[in-house]
């Protein structure tokens, strides 16, 4: 504990002799390889040393030969609702619906008679309109036939999906019931001044 205690205050102080300093340095300020071993147990005073990576000096110089080019880019209603959106999406959530519309995630429970997995996820925003055809208007409780090797494309995937390591997939029988217990949708955030 008080190892810790001095090495965070340290630390701190060298960070604002830094910053006094104006010294422009990359990273974080780390031990020293020449720093010793301390006695906290009977020791009163340390003296801790650190390492820094001093920022490079960068130093341009510009004369009427050099040209810049200027870009005006016009912002229309798409290019700023999409930038809003993706914004919007980073804050979002998976709120429950009732029924499958287009891109949500369903927790589904995969049985194949010799192995069950119960809250496996199907992302319906990675298919194609054909793929997800078979469960658009489908509510909690459907029951269907799939195969795994066409619901999850890579072996990495289908391996995460079923718990199992991938050389262990080819012993497994790939058609498997699929009952969806969950179906959840991406809710935006409200948009205000937090």
């Amino acid at each position: 504990m008080l190892a810790e205690q001095a090495y965070r205050q340290a630390s701190e102080a060298a960070f604002n002799y830094l910053q006094e300093q104006k010294i422009d340095y990359v990273g974080d300020v780390i031990p020293s390889e020449e720093q010793g071993d301390f006695d906290f147990e009977n020791g009163t005073e340390f003296e801790f040393i650190f390492e820094i990576g001093e920022a490079p000096e960068v130093k341009l110089e510009l004369s009427a030969k050099d040209k810049m080019t200027y870009y005006t880019i016009k912002v229309d209603k798409k290019m700023h609702d999409d930038y809003r959106s993706n914004f919007l999406r980073r804050f979002g959530r998976l709120v429950d619906t009732d029924k499958v519309t287009a891109d949500e995630a369903l927790e589904v429970t995969l049985d194949n008679g010799d192995m069950k997995i119960e809250g496996a996820y199907v992302g319906l925003i990675s298919m194609n309109e054909e793929e997800r055809k078979p469960f658009i208007g489908k509510k909690v409780g459907f029951k269907t036939q799939v195969n795994v090797n066409e619901l999850y494309k890579t072996p990495a995937q289908r391996a995460a999906v079923l718990q199992v390591k991938e050389n262990e997939l080819e012993g497994i029988k790939p058609e498997f019931s699929l009952e969806i217990t969950k179906i959840r949708k991406f809710a935006e955030p409200e948009l205000n001044e937090e």
